[in-house]
C-alpha cells in the first residue's frame, strides 16, 4: 500500500511538470486589460492607430493587424510589430502613412484588432474594429439615393441635389447604352476646387478628378459654378468605376486602354463635333494611331493624348451604336472571366483589335492603315492609363477648360509592401520560444524525480 502511494505521487507530479500550460508563473493565466483602442484620422497624411493595454504579467509582445475593404486578388490583412519597453501596462501608437501605404479615399474602411503576449506566454487577441475612413478637416453636406452617398463641402442643398441628378442619371445611361450596372455602395466626394481636390489626392496640378475603384469611391473638384464640368467629369469617374470593378479578375486580365477609356468619354454623352473633326483630320493625313497601340496607355503629349480620347470615344460608339449595350456587357463580362480582348472581341463581335479597326475606319468613310505606333511617342515619359495593378494617370486636355487641370487621374492602389501572413493561430498560454524552454525544465523534473523515485523504491524494499 505505502509502495502504491509513492508511485502515485510520483505520477502526479511528473503530469504537473511536463504540462507546460501549468507551469506558468503562479500556474494561473494573465489577465488582460484594453483601456484605448482606437485610430484617429489624419486626413490626408495617415491613421493612428492607439492601444493603451494592462496585464497582471509583463506585456512582452504587441503586434498590430490590420486591412482595408478594398477589392484584392490577394489577403488584404498585414501584421506590424511593435517596438516597445515590456511592462504590465502599455501606450502604444503605430502610423499608417498614405505615401507609403496608397490613399484611403473617403467610404473606404480600415479594419484591424491588436494581439498582445505576456511574459508567461499567454496571447490575448482584441475583437476587430472597423472604422469609415472620411476627410474629417471640414464638415460636409451628405446626399444618399439608392446606392450613391454623395458628399460636397461647399454650396446650397440645390447644388449637392444637382450634382445627385448627374450621377444618377449616368448611372442609369450605363444601364441602357453600356449594358453595365454598379456593384456595391458608391461614394462621391466633391472638392470646392481642383488645388482642394489636388492636396487632398497627392495628386497632380492637372489633376481634376481621382477615381479609385478599388474602394468604389471617387473624389472630384467641382466649384458651385462649374456644371458644366460637372456633367462631363462625374458621368466619366463613374464609368470608371463601375467599369473597372465589373471586369475585375485574378487572372491579369485588364481592358486595354482604348476601351476603358472610351466608354468614360463615351459616359458623358454624344461625341463632341470637335472630336470628330479631329480625328477625322488624322485619317485623312494618315497619322491616326492604330487601336492596338492604345491597349496599354496613351501619349504623354497632350495633343497626341487628346487625339487618343477622341479615337477610343468613337470605337466604343460605333460598337455600341452598331450593337447595342448588351453586346458590350457580354464584352465585359468576358474580360471579367479572364479572356483575352482579342478572344473577347472575337467572341461578341466577330472581329478581333485589328478587324474592328479597320471596321471602324470604314465606317468614317476611310481605309487607311493604321499610323505607326512610334507616331504616339510612346518612348517619351508616356502618360499610364489606369491598369487593376499600379498608380496610374491619364491626360485629357480636351476636358472643359473652366478646371485649371484639365485631366483625370485614375489610380487602383495595391496593398502596402508590407509582410502578409495569416492571423496567427496560437493556444492561450503558449509563448512561442518560451514553451522549448518549459519543456527543457520538466523533462529535468521528471528526470530528478524518477532518481528520487528509485532512490524510495529501494529503501521500501529495505
Amino acid at each position: 500500500m505505502k509502495k502504491n502511494l509513492v508511485l502515485f505521487s510520483i505520477c502526479a507530479l511528473l503530469i504537473v511538470l511536463l504540462n507546460p500550460a501549468a507551469n506558468a508563473q503562479g500556474g494561473e493565466p494573465a489577465s488582460f486589460t484594453i483601456d484605448n483602442n482606437f485610430v484617429a484620422v489624419i486626413y490626408p497624411n495617415s491613421l493612428l492607430f492607439h492601444l493603451k493595454a494592462g496585464s497582471s504579467s509583463t506585456i512582452e509582445g504587441v503586434a498590430l493587424i490590420y486591412g482595408t475593404n478594398g477589392r484584392s486578388c490577394q489577403s488584404s490583412q498585414t501584421r506590424q510589430e511593435l517596438t516597445f519597453t515590456p511592462d504590465r501596462h502599455v501606450d502604444l501608437t503605430w502610423d499608417l502613412e498614405f505615401k507609403d501605404f496608397g490613399l484611403l479615399p473617403p467610404g473606404s474602411e480600415v479594419w484591424w484588432q491588436w494581439e498582445v503576449i505576456t511574459s508567461t506566454g499567454d496571447m490575448d487577441i482584441t475583437s476587430k474594429k472597423t472604422q469609415v475612413i472620411n476627410d474629417n478637416r471640414v464638415t460636409w453636406h451628405t446626399l444618399q439615393k439608392n446606392a450613391v452617398i454623395l458628399q460636397w463641402q461647399e454650396g446650397s442643398p440645390a447644388f449637392g441635389t444637382a450634382l445627385m441628378d448627374l450621377a444618377e442619371k449616368s448611372l442609369a445611361r450605363q444601364v441602357k447604352d453600356m449594358g453595365v450596372a454598379p456593384t456595391g455602395e458608391i461614394w462621391i466626394t466633391i472638392y470646392p476646387s481642383a488645388s482642394a481636390l489636388q492636396q487632398a489626392a497627392h495628386s497632380y496640378e492637372w489633376t481634376g478628378g481621382v477615381a479609385l475603384p478599388k474602394y468604389n469611391s471617387t473624389m472630384i473638384g467641382i466649384r458651385t459654378d462649374e456644371m458644366d464640368w460637372a456633367a462631363q467629369v462625374i458621368p466619366h469617374e463613374l464609368s470608371h468605376l463601375v467599369v473597372d470593378n465589373l471586369i475585375f479578375n485574378c487572372q491579369g486580365v485588364t481592358a486595354p486602354t482604348w476601351l476603358g477609356e472610351g466608354l468614360a468619354v463615351y459616359a458623358e454623352g454624344q461625341p463632341d463635333q470637335a472630336d470628330i473633326t479631329l480625328v477625322k483630320r488624322a485619317l485623312s493625313q494618315g497619322e491616326l494611331p492604330s487601336l492596338s497601340s492604345l491597349a496599354a496607355g496613351f501619349s504623354a503629349y497632350s495633343e497626341r493624348a487628346s487625339l487618343s480620347y477622341a479615337e477610343s470615344n468613337l470605337v466604343v460608339t460605333y460598337l455600341i451604336e452598331q450593337n447595342g449595350g448588351q453586346a458590350m456587357g457580354r464584352l465585359l463580362d468576358g474580360l471579367h472571366s479572364g479572356v483575352t480582348i482579342d478572344e473577347d472581341l472575337k467572341h461578341v463581335y466577330g472581329l478581333d483589335t485589328e478587324g474592328l479597326d479597320a471596321a471602324w475606319r470604314v465606317s468614317m468613310g476611310f481605309s487607311s492603315p493604321a499610323a505607326p505606333v512610334q507616331d504616339l511617342s510612346l518612348t517619351s515619359s508616356p502618360t499610364i492609363i489606369p491598369t487593376l495593378v499600379l498608380p496610374t494617370s491619364a491626360v485629357r486636355p480636351s476636358l472643359t477648360p473652366s478646371i485649371t487641370p484639365s485631366a483625370t487621374l485614375l489610380p487602383t492602389f495595391t496593398l502596402p509592401p508590407a509582410t502578409v501572413t495569416p492571423t496567427p493561430v496560437a493556444p492561450p498560454g503558449l509563448g512561442g520560444i518560451q514553451t522549448p524552454i518549459i519543456f527543457l525544465l520538466a523533462c529535468l523534473g521528471g528526470c530528478f524525480l524518477l532518481a528520487l523515485a528509485g532512490f524510495l523504491l529501494l529503501r521500501i524494499r529495505r
